[in-house]
C-alpha cells in the first residue's frame, strides 16, 4: 500500500518486537541531557514532581540502555527541534528511499 507504520515504543517494546525478530527499523529520540529533559517535564506543567522524579530515575536507565543497544538503528539526539525533526526524516528517507513523507 505504500505506507509505513511508526510506533512510538520506550525500550522494553523495542526489544520485545526486536526479540520476535519482526523486520523493522528502529530509531531512537534521546534528550541532550538530564538536566534539559528535567526542565521540559516542568515546563509541561502536566505531572506532578513526584511523577517527574519517576520518569527521570527511568529515564536514566532507559537512556543508557539506548545508547549500549545495537537494536537502534539510528539515535537521534534532539538537541533542537528542527535539527532532530530533519535527522529523522533523512534516517526514513534512507531506511525508505521511495517512500514520500507529508507534513
Amino acid at each position: 500500500m505504500g505506507k509505513i507504520c511508526i510506533l512510538e515504543l520506550d525500550i522494553n517494546g523495542a526489544k520485545q518486537i526486536y526479540d520476535i525478530k519482526y523486520p523493522a527499523n528502529y530509531i531512537a529520540i534521546l534528550p541532550p541531557e538530564m538536566d534539559s529533559l528535567k526542565h521540559r517535564l516542568i515546563r509541561r506543567g502536566t505531572e506532578s514532581e513526584e511523577v517527574i522524579e519517576k520518569r527521570l530515575n527511568s529515564g536514566v536507565e532507559e537512556i543508557e540502555e539506548i545508547k549500549n543497544s545495537r537494536i537502534f538503528n539510528q539515535k537521534i539526539v534532539n538537541n533542537d527541534l528542527e535539527t532532530a525533526y530533519f535527522e529523522l526524516k533523512s534516517s526514513i528517507s534512507k531506511m525508505y528511499p521511495n517512500f514520500k513523507l507529508v507534513k
